[in-house]
């Protein structure tokens, strides 16, 4: 296991008499002249999209092209990295192409996937939020899974069809079937990932509109969060640490194939169907300083206790 703050996950803590309360968030306090604005520190709720995509056989069937040795991972870069010679640097979440310089469209995470670039965080839940349902002809940019990448479409293109959008439940439901979230540690591609759960973690109206991410109805009850603290280090600028890379890893188990709609058209063999989600992650920004966590603002440290609060 690595020996850096990554591997201890039991450390922080809420320290209520060192949080201090005000009617703006530091963040909106804080904005010196050299920070970035906006990317100073990262939006409280990271996200990052990820496509997982289908290939139409011979019927006219959707079979996934995800498989136990091609998972699909996010947060692996952010919007300030240099992306000059790392081409397709997010096919590992399905998307090929390079995005526009410092655009927010795929993530909001600063640098190399981190979720912010002054703080370390606490790592409180994970939701998947479903974006659409793109029917894409397969071309030199949008190709099935070929050796160790998944399958990657383009953000842009395709068509939204309306018997495949009737299908959103069926697709989701199983393109997650025998799936696990992982942590992968910094500079580590395959030992010692931390074991997060299982991905089966969007429904609707969560996450996304009006809440922190979890199954069923939208109350503390129900919540997916974490028992322990997983804390993980900042994107450091001038290194290469990737801190914070979640792996959705599909183990054995997966199905063969999802039906088309009866009496619906059966799509041309090779047709792919891209399923755009957007991965939000809930975190606490803070320092540790010596055995203990100082969260960055009042509005973290209520965060982390509401989420404590739920398991």
């Amino acid at each position: 296991m690595p020996t850096d703050i990554t591997a201890d996950m039991s450390k922080a803590f809420t320290d209520k008499a060192t949080v201090p309360v005000s009617s703006l968030g530091q963040g909106a306090q804080s904005f010196g002249s050299n920070e970035a604005f906006g990317l100073g520190r990262a939006i409280p709720r990271p996200y990052y999209k990820l496509s997982i995509i289908f290939r139409a056989d011979a019927d006219g069937a959707w079979v996934p092209q995800n498989s136990a040795t091609l998972p699909q991972i996010v947060f692996e870069h952010g919007v300030n990295d240099n992306f000059s010679g790392v081409p397709d640097p997010f096919v590992n979440a399905g998307i090929s192409g390079t995005p526009a310089v410092r655009s927010l469209e795929i993530t909001n995470s600063p640098r190399n996937g981190g979720f912010s670039m002054l703080y370390q965080a606490i790592v409180l839940g994970i939701g998947l939020v479903l974006e659409r349902i793109r029917v894409i002809a397969p071309d030199a940019s949008n190709v099935a899974a070929v050796g160790t990448v998944p399958a990657h479409v383009e953000r842009s293109g395709g068509v939204v069809g309306d018997n495949e959008w009737n299908l959103s439940d069926r697709l989701l439901i199983s393109a997650l079937g025998a799936s696990e979230w992982q942590l992968i540690p910094v500079n580590t591609n395959t030992d010692c990932n931390l074991m997060l759960g299982v991905g089966q973690l969007m429904t609707a109206r969560t996450g996304w509109e009006n809440g922190p991410p979890g199954p069923g109805a939208n109350r503390p009850s129900v919540m997916f969060a974490f028992r322990d603290d997983i804390l993980v280090n900042p994107g450091v600028s001038g290194n290469n640490d990737q801190p914070n890379r979640l792996a959705l890893q599909w183990l054995d188990g997966v199905l063969d194939a999802i039906e088309p709609i009866t009496d619906s058209a059966p799509r041309v063999l090779g047709t792919l169907l891209a399923l755009d989600l957007v991965c939000v992650v809930d975190v606490a920004f803070g320092m540790l300083q010596d055995g203990r966590f100082r969260f960055a603002s009042d509005f973290d440290a209520r965060k982390y206790t509401e989420y404590r609060n739920c398991v």
